[in-house]
């Protein structure tokens, strides 16, 4: 596909996604012997976080994930309000 298309350079491809990789496993190792659900969690914030600092992705990519999670807080919110 590479020569027929266009040209895919893997090194490039998977830098900065192996960057944001070795950040979140040193976070979740570091995290590990105090809680591993805290650690795993803090880890995907950190992959995450990384990969948009780096430039990898954007936030507008992102969008269609969040604004879901944006409605439910949204709902999670008034509903602890009227409560």
């Amino acid at each position: 596909m590479q020569r027929h298309l266009f040209a895919l350079s893997l090194r490039g491809l998977l830098t900065k996604p192996l960057v944001a990789g070795a950040a979140a496993l040193l976070v979740t190792l570091a995290l590990l012997p105090v809680a591993g659900l805290l650690a795993g969690i803090v880890g995907a914030i950190v992959y995450v976080a990384v990969l948009l600092g780096i430039r990898y992705i954007s936030l507008a990519e992102w969008e269609p994930l969040l604004a879901p999670i944006r409605a439910g807080l949204l709902r999670l919110r008034t509903s602890v309000s009227i409560c």
